[in-house]
């Protein structure tokens, strides 16, 4: 018997990445900060304080809740910015691999299809022009520009997030 080492995880597996299991792990740590913090706010119009007490220092609410610090509530307000950006990370790692994947597929079977059309055609069970082609690709080509550009307007609202989306979709589709 020999002691060969244990197989590694492919490269290429789907969560085998130390970037998804950050981003997954910052979401739900900031996902849970925003759920405690709005289960634990003080309902509007509260003051907290308790009933009777002067104008002149808190004291904390009657409730048992200590009021939080300074340094809890501005936690508190990036809690949602940062599950949102995170969220986005791994939405889009998820796209990245499975677009990675539909790309390779529908390469091989462009390849294929581009193959036996050429294949038919030499042997002369079919024939067909080039010139038409060139037109419809072009026409695609502007049409993609277009769309490109009205997807980076409506992108541009949402940088923080497109931002994290983008790089998640990189990551995700070198997994693939």
């Amino acid at each position: 018997m020999t002691d060969a080492p244990p197989p590694k995880a492919s490269r290429h597996s789907l969560f085998g990445s130390t970037w998804l299991a950050v981003a997954i792990g910052l979401t739900l740590l900031a996902g849970g900060w925003w759920a405690f913090t709005s289960l634990h706010a003080e309902p509007a119009g509260g003051t907290g304080r308790a009933a009777g007490a002067s104008g002149f220092a808190s004291a904390p609410a009657a409730t048992g809740t200590p009021s939080p610090s300074a340094s809890e509530a501005s936690l508190a307000a990036y809690a949602p910015t940062a599950f949102a950006i995170g969220l986005s990370f791994v939405g889009a790692y998820f796209v990245g691999y499975v677009v990675r994947k539909v790309i390779k597929l529908a390469v091989i079977l462009a390849v294929l299809v581009v193959v036996g059309l050429f294949a038919l055609r030499a042997a002369g069970v079919i024939s067909f022009e080039l010139g038409g082609m060139e037109q419809e690709a072009q026409e695609a080509l502007e049409q993609a520009q277009a769309w490109s550009e009205r997807a980076k307007e409506a992108l541009a609202t949402v940088l923080p997030s497109g931002v994290s989306g983008t790089l998640g979709l990189i990551v995700g589709a070198r997994r693939a």
